[in-house]
């Protein structure tokens, strides 16, 4: 048999085969377990990122609702034009947000990881997605249905605080790097960028940060070795 997930335009796909219906069934079940204890380990980690004991009821409904979705390097779970259906909170890996200009050229526009989340502009407003999402290292998320998470931010005070906070500090991150690339030359936006994501430097490639900083990938990779090089 042949089993399909699917998320926004991503598909999940496990194949298995059998000649024993008893065995199939058995197997059926031990995923099934398998994927519950999975989403168990990824709430409790939302918890520590919350600082916050969910109720049963709400880990029940994230169990039911939610799914647990990986996705290989150089996936777009997002493609500008989607239709936009889920949060996405994300257990390990990078993902960029980017738009691709009147020339073909793909602009970066953000980055997220461990414990921040993408795919949230459905949930301010609605509709089609304006961007594009790629995943810059194999990722694991946590895939909630906008009316899940709708739900946990109504029901939840702490949950409420949690995500409002998140929002926030993603508005006062998008309004400093408009300061930044009105302001700031080139060093300084590079040294900006290393202080809203201090975890990024090794892990994504130079292109993607020079783009996010509006210069070019030549002018940073000079910053960086000044920055490198030792001081006589």
């Amino acid at each position: 048999s042949r089993q399909k997930v699917q998320l926004s335009n991503f598909v999940i796909t496990r194949s298995y085969r059998t000649d024993f219906p008893g065995i199939d069934i058995l197997c059926r079940g031990i995923r099934k377990e398998a994927s519950k204890i999975d989403k168990e380990l990824l709430i409790t980690q939302m918890e520590q990122q919350m600082h916050h004991k969910m109720s049963t009821y709400m880990r029940n409904r994230i169990i039911e609702q939610a799914q647990h979705v990986r996705l290989k390097k150089g996936t777009h779970p997002i493609h500008e034009g989607d239709e936009l259906t889920h949060l996405y909170w994300i257990e390990k890996g990078i993902v960029r947000g980017f738009y691709i200009n009147s020339e073909g050229e793909e602009v970066t526009k953000c980055f997220s990881s461990e414990g921040g989340y993408f795919g949230s502009e459905g949930l301010r407003g609605g509709g089609q997605a304006t961007f594009h999402v790629e995943c810059l290292e194999e990722c694991s998320c946590i895939a909630m249905p906008y009316g899940l998470v709708r739900e946990m931010i109504d029901k939840d005070p702490h949950i409420y605080n949690y995500m409002t906070s998140l929002f926030m500090k993603e508005v006062t991150r998008l309004e400093r790097r408009t300061r930044n690339l009105l302001l700031l030359d080139a060093k300084e936006r590079y040294q900006a960028f290393l202080v809203d994501y201090p975890a990024l430097e090794d892990r994504v490639k130079l292109c993607y940060i020079a783009s996010y900083i509006g210069i070019h990938p030549g002018s940073l990779s000079r910053i960086r070795k000044v920055k490198q090089s030792p001081k006589e």
